[in-house]
């Protein structure tokens, strides 16, 4: 386990981790998020925070959501697959009788 230094603003802060390259790669995006509302007159470090902690919620939930919809077309192609594998068996199982009738 190994040690990270991330720069917050005006913030130095320090923690164990199992994946430093990661952890660094996640704060240089969540900076690059934090950047995006730095014009904000007077924001505070806890404002900015919080409002990248809104947006990301945000997108989380819109992936969420985006997930939900393709399990439901998967599911959906999937009854429609098995549908058609279901009247090919049927298909091929009376042509084959018609042959064993012979």
């Amino acid at each position: 386990m190994g040690i990270v230094n991330l720069k917050f603003r005006n913030h130095n802060i320090q923690f164990e981790c199992d994946n430093e390259e990661r952890v660094i790669t996640l704060s240089e995006r969540l900076k690059k998020k934090i950047e995006n509302f730095s014009n904000i007159k007077g924001a505070t470090d806890t404002k900015l925070m919080f409002l990248v902690a809104l947006m990301l919620e945000d997108e989380v939930d819109n992936l969420s959501k985006e997930l939900e919809q393709t399990k439901v077309q998967l599911d959906e192609e999937s009854e429609s697959n098995n549908d058609v594998l279901c009247d090919t068996l049927n298909y091929v199982a009376e042509y084959l009788e018609n042959i064993a009738e012979r």
